[in-house]
C-alpha cells in the first residue's frame, strides 16, 4: 500500500479525512494527520510517505512553504494541494514546486478518492522506473567488467549514470550485531540515520542494500572531503549503540561509472583490513588510501593465495596456504587474525555471489550466525570453522568447473537457434538454468570473448549477407537480426566490420557491378 500523511488546521475537516475517505480500498495506508505542515515535515523522514495531502492555509506552516521544502528534499515524495475557491491563484504558484493536483475543499469528498486513484498510478510508475535504476545500478556494482552486455541490455539507465556520475566516489557502510537486537532491525535503524544525514541520495535512489547490514551510498565526485567526513562521523556516532557497532568505508574518487566494482571491492578490501576491537564498542571512518594499522605482515599475503586456490579450485594450494595461515596466526595479534578472518569472509561473499551461490548454502550455516562467530567464538575454533568453509567454497567451485563444458555448449545451441531475435542476459540463462553472473564469467573464461560478442558476430554476419542481397532497407535488417535502434546496429556493425551498413552496402554494390 502507498504510505500517506495528511495535514490541516481544521480538526473537523481533518478528521472528516480520516474517517471518510476510504484509504485503504484505495490502496493507501494513512500514517499520520497533522494540524500544521512543519508537524508533517518534521514526520516525512520517519514515516517515508508516498505522497502528502496539504491544505494551503495552515499556522506554523503552510501548505505552500511545506510542498516548496519537499521538492527540495524529497524529491519522489508527490504532493496534493487543498485549497478553497479564494486561493485558487495560490495552487497554480505551487505548479513550480512540483505539485501534481490540487483538489477544492468544497467538493473534497467526492473530488479526493478520484485523485488519489490517479497519483497512486503516477506513484507506481515512479517507483517501477526507480526500482529499475536501482537494480541496474546494484547489477554494475557487481558486474562492470561486462559493462558492453550492460549498456546494450540497458543502455538508458548506463546513460543517465555515466552522465550524471562523470566523477563519483562510494561510502560503505557495515553494521555489526552485538546481542539483543535482531539484524532486520540494525537494518530499519541504519536506514533512518542514513537518510537523514544522506537526504538527496536516498530520495534519488542511491542508497543501496547490499546486504541485511550493509549499505552503499553513490556520491558524486565533487563532494569535498570536509563535509564529507563530517557527515561520516555524524553517521558512526549517530548508528552506534550499546548493541551495533559499525564501519564506514569512504572511496576515493573515480572517473567513469563503470568502475564502480573495483570501487567497491577496493572500499570492503580496506574496511575488512581496518578491522578493530569490537569490544571497545569505538566506530570507525576508514578513508581509502590509507596504510592498514591493524593487518600487516604475512597474512594478507596469505590470504591472497588462500582466495585464488578458492577461485580457481586448487586443493592443494588451498591446503598448504591454509597450513601456511595456522602458523602465521600464531605469531599476529588476536585483533589481527580476526581481522583477516573478515577479509576471507568478504571474499568468500564476493566468489559466492559472482557464481550465484548463497555463501550460507554452500557453508552451511545461517547468515545472521556468521558475523556472530568471527566476534565472538575462540580463535582455534574459528581457525577450524573457517577452514571448512573455505573448503566448501573450493568445492563448490570444482563441482561448477565439472559441468563448465555442457553449460557452454547449450549456451552456443540457444544462442545458434536465437540470435536473430532480441535476446537478456536473464532470458538466456534461464534457457540454460544458470546463474546470469557465473554464465557470463563462465562463457568469457571458456571461449575468450563476451557471451554477446558472439551474438553480436552472428548477428552481423547474417546482417552482411542480407544487404549483399540488396533485397531489404537497413532499418528493416537491424529488426531481422534481433536490434530494435538502428543506431545501435550500425555501431555494433561498424565494430565487427570497420564500416557502416551503409557504407558496406555501397562496397557491396560496387562490387557486384565490377
Amino acid at each position: 500500500m502507498w504510505r500517506v500523511l495528511l495535514a490541516d488546521d481544521e480538526p473537523f475537516v481533518r478528521e472528516g479525512l480520516k474517517e471518510l475517505i476510504p484509504w485503504e480500498e484505495l490502496g493507501y495506508e494513512l500514517l499520520g494527520a497533522y494540524k500544521n505542515g512543519k508537524e508533517l515535515l518534521d514526520d516525512i523522514p520517519l514515516k517515508r510517505p508516498d505522497l502528502v495531502v496539504l491544505d494551503i492555509k495552515m499556522p506554523v506552516m503552510d501548505g505552500l512553504e511545506a510542498a516548496r521544502i519537499i521538492s527540495e528534499e524529497y524529491h519522489q515524495v508527490q504532493v496534493v494541494l487543498l485549497t478553497a475557491y479564494a486561493e485558487f491563484q495560490y495552487a497554480q504558484q505551487a505548479i513550480t514546486y512540483g505539485v501534481q493536483r490540487y483538489v477544492m475543499k468544497r467538493n473534497v469528498l467526492d473530488d479526493l478518492p478520484e485523485v488519489l486513484k490517479d497519483m497512486g498510478k503516477k506513484i507506481k510508475q515512479a517507483g517501477s522506473v526507480e526500482k529499475k535504476e536501482q537494480a541496474f545500478l546494484r547489477l554494475l556494482l557487481h558486474e562492470s567488467e561486462f559493462k558492453e552486455l550492460l549498456i546494450e541490455e540497458s543502455s538508458g539507465y548506463y546513460e543517465r549514470y555515466a552522465k550524471k556520475f562523470e566523477e563519483f566516489r562510494l561510502l560503505v557502510i557495515q553494521g555489526y550485531k552485538e546481542a539483543g537486537e535482531s539484524r532486520s532491525a540494525i537494518k530499519e535503524r541504519m536506514l533512518l540515520e542514513i537518510q537523514k544525514i544522506f537526504p538527496a541520495q536516498y530520495e534519488e535512489g542511491r542508497i543501496l542494500s547490499v546486504s541485511i547490514t550493509e549499505y552503499i551510498i553513490l556520491l558524486s565526485g565533487d563532494e569535498t572531503e570536509d563535509n564529507l567526513q563530517e557527515k561520516c562521523r555524524r553517521l558512526s556516532v549517530s548508528c552506534n549503540s550499546d548493541e551495533q557497532n559499525i564501519l564506514i568505508g569512504i572511496g576515493k574518487v573515480y572517473q567513469g561509472i563503470e568502475n564502480i566494482s573495483p570501487a567497491y571491492k577496493l572500499v570492503l578490501n580496506y574496511l575488512s583490513t581496518h578491522f578493530q576491537d569490537w569490544e571497545e564498542n569505538n566506530p570507525d571512518v576508514v578513508w581509502v588510501g590509507e596504510l592498514s594499522k591493524t593487518v600487516g605482515g604475512k597474512l594478507p599475503v596469505i590470504v591472497g593465495c588462500l582466495v585464488e586456490a578458492m577461485e580457481t579450485g586448487n586443493g592443494t594450494l588451498c591446503v598448504d596456504e591454509l597450513q601456511n595461515f595456522r602458523y602465521e596466526v600464531r605469531n599476529s595479534t588476536e585483533i589481527c587474525v580476526r581481522s583477516a578472518f573478515f577479509l576471507l569472509l568478504a571474499e568468500c561473499r564476493r566468489i559466492c555471489h559472482e557464481y550465484g551461490w548463497e555463501l550460507s548454502t554452500v557453508i552451511g550455516i545461517g547468515e545472521a550466525e556468521i558475523d556472530t562467530k568471527i566476534l565472538k567464538i575462540s580463535l582455534s575454533e574459528l581457525e577450524d570453522w573457517m577452514e571448512k568453509s573455505i573448503l566448501a567454497v573450493m568445492d563448490q567451485m570444482r563441482k561448477g568447473m565439472d559441468s563448465a563444458d555442457d553449460l557452454v555448449k547449450r549456451t552456443r545451441k540457444f544462442v545458434e537457434k536465437n540470435y536473430c531475435r532480441k535476446l537478456t542476459l536473464d532470458e538466456i540463462a534461464g534457457a540454460v538454468y544458470a546463474n546470469c553472473s557465473y554464465l557470463s564469467r563462465l562463457y568469457k573464461k571458456k571461449t575468450g570473448e563476451n557471451l554477446f560478442d558472439t551474438i553480436n558476430r552472428k548477428r552481423v554476419e547474417t546482417a552482411k549477407q542480407l544487404i549483399a542481397k540488396g533485397e531489404k532497407k537497413i532499418f528493416e535488417i537491424a529488426a531481422m537480426v534481433g536490434v530494435d535502434d538502428t543506431a545501435y546496429f550500425s555501431k555494433v556493425f561498424r565494430k565487427y566490420t570497420g564500416y557502416s551498413p551503409k557504407e558496406y552496402e555501397r562496397i557491396t554494390r560496387e562490387g557486384s557491378k565490377g
